[in-house]
């Protein structure tokens, strides 16, 4: 292929061209292209990266030290909460806290984190906070970075919006 390249490159540019009448990149390069494309090194059709999930199962998180490192110290609640942080944390690669999360709760992480956070609000709102907040400061306050995500959020994990649960809390 870098052949064919070659020859056409030294058919275009030197006064070859002149003799070959242009026979070389209207017959011969499209041979050498298909040629190429067959013989290819096998290595250009392996993929660039590779995750080796088969060691999940041996580097193992105790689910005490996840518990202590999402729940207790309420992870979720920080602004910057995001898997890489949480792996930090746990002192583990980030594929591994992503397939543990899923396999003990049965969530993404994104949804373990906005669900955290609704359950959080949840409690926020119980405790009668929405008499002494806004909605948007009490999205701050559970670690939401604005009310629509908040909103969305709450609409997914609990089927109603914010207003409703705490018109239901005063019947």
């Amino acid at each position: 292929m870098i052949l064919g390249f070659l020859l056409y490159i030294f058919e275009n540019t030197l006064p070859i061209h002149e003799y070959t009448k242009g026979v070389y990149s209207t017959h011969i390069l499209p041979v050498f292209l298909v040629l190429g494309v067959l013989y290819r090194p096998h290595s250009i059709n392996e993929p660039w990266y590779h995750y080796d999930l088969s060691d999940v199962n041996k580097v193992e998180i105790s689910k005490d030290n996840f518990e202590i490192a999402f729940y207790t110290s309420r992870f979720y609640l920080k602004e910057k909460a995001s898997i890489e942080n949480l792996s930090i944390e746990l002192d583990a690669n980030k594929i591994i806290v992503t397939a543990f999360i899923k396999k003990n709760t049965g969530l993404g992480f994104a949804d373990l984190l906005n669900k955290s956070r609704v359950d959080y609000l949840v409690e926020l709102l119980r405790e009668g906070k929405h008499e002494e907040y806004t909605i948007e400061a009490l999205a701050k306050m559970s670690g939401f970075g604005s009310r629509q995500t908040m909103y969305k959020a709450f609409a997914k994990f609990r089927n109603q919006s914010p207003t409703d649960f705490t018109d239901s809390l005063k019947h």
